[in-house]
Parts: C-alpha cells; structure tokens; sequence
C-alpha cells in the first residue's frame, strides 16, 4: 500500500514538474502579440502615395475655363504623437512633410501648360479607437503647400491690314494654406512597427495668379511606415 502512494505521488510530482515548465512558452508568446499599447507614444517614420488635384485655368487659348486634373506621386516623412485615453479611446496630433515628384503637363489648341503640387506640410490633430493590432482613426489637418504653374502659347492678332502671332506665357508660384479632413487606418506588423493607410480631402484657399484664379482641390491617399518609440 505503501508503495502505491508513492508511486502516485511521483507520478504527480513529474506531471506538475511538466506542466511548470510548459506554462511559459504559451504566456511569452501572448506577451509578444500585438496589443492596444502599440498606438501609445511617439511615432516617426516615412510615407509615400498618390494625388490627384484639380485646378481651373482661364485665359489661356485652347484651354480657357477648363478644369484639369493633374495627378502626382509624393514621398516624405511624419512625427506622430498618439496618447491612449482609456481603452479603446485614443486622441493624437502629428506632423507630415512631402515632396510631389511629377507635374501635369496639358497641350490643347497651341498651349502648353504644365501645372504642380512641389512642397507640402500639414498638422494634424485625430481621435480613434484602438482594438488589439489595428487603430481607426478620423483626423483634420491644416495643410501648407507651394504651387507652380507656366504656360506658353502663340497669340494671334488680326488687323484690317496684316496678321501677327507672337508668343506668350506665364509662369507662376504661390503659397497656399488649406484644410484636410481624413480617415486612417494603422496595423501592429511587428514590435514597435506599424503601417498605415490614410486619406485626405485638401480643400484650398485660391490661386490669385493673372491666369490661375481658381480653388485647388486635392484627393490624397498614401501610406505610413512608422518605427514606434516606446
């Protein structure tokens, strides 16, 4: 009898033993997944993506008071600051610099007008909720952006006594402030590094240029790579 309590004790022994040294490795890997955390701290990183705008140019022959859409890929960088509020809650601000690398270029009767977006900047303030990897958020920005467009064109004049074509362009640059609201999205992929999808309609103050009087408006999507500092 006494043999069989000590086997069953043994045998107990080993299989809490076992059961001791198994427990880590389940808890560990739970404290490797991703968690609402992740969204809390600072943030910085790069971006890239794809705009499209619309702009409205008067006076230029072949193309007056016509709409144009010019499109154009960018690339940058962001510093973003998020604060977890209280579970799933989150507020945060952030600060993106990007650089338009293509301009739109329009030939219609005998005008060639080239027109872009060559800088921006934007401040952004968001709130969002978080739910495990993946944060929403919704977000309004104040947007700084230079603009340039030039056109050339032959002028043609008549008189009662001869005909005269001469040559005539502009060429102009401005500054313009705007307001962006926008939607985003951000995914934990691994420890202390996300990537995010955000959209963005920039609504311009006008272009006061001699040929170029209209508002801009500008559709951007991009994506953001983001190294979190925690």
């Amino acid at each position: 009898m006494v043999k069989k309590y000590l086997l069953a004790a043994a045998i107990l022994s080993a299989a809490t033993v076992g059961i001791a040294e198994s427990a880590p490795i389940p808890m560990a890997a739970a404290s490797r997944a991703p968690s609402a955390s992740f969204i809390n701290g600072f943030s910085v990183g790069v971006n890239a993506g794809y705009q499209l705008n619309n702009i409205r140019v008067n006076n230029v022959p072949g193309i007056s008071a016509k709409d144009i859409d010019f499109d154009s890929t960018a690339i940058g960088a962001h510093i973003d600051y998020n604060h977890l509020v209280s579970n799933p809650l989150f507020i945060g601000v952030g600060f993106d610099i990007n650089s338009c690398l293509s301009d739109k270029k329009t030939q219609s009767g005998g005008a060639n007008l080239k027109f872009g977006k060559k800088l921006s900047s934007a401040f952004t303030i968001r709130t969002g909720v978080v739910s495990g990897p993946v944060a929403f958020n919704v977000n309004a920005a104040v947007i700084v952006s230079g603009f340039k467009g030039s056109a050339n064109w032959n002028q043609t004049t008549t008189t009662s006594t001869s005909t005269k074509t001469t040559q005539e362009s502009f060429n102009e640059s401005q500054t313009l402030t705007g307001f962006a609201p926008g939607v985003g999205l951000t995914f934990a992929v691994a420890k202390n590094v996300s990537a995010g999808l955000n959209y963005r309609y920039e609504i311009y103050q006008k272009f006061k240029g001699s040929k170029i009087k209209e508002s801009i408006n500008s559709h951007n999507i991009f994506a953001k790579l983001s190294y979190h500092i925690q």
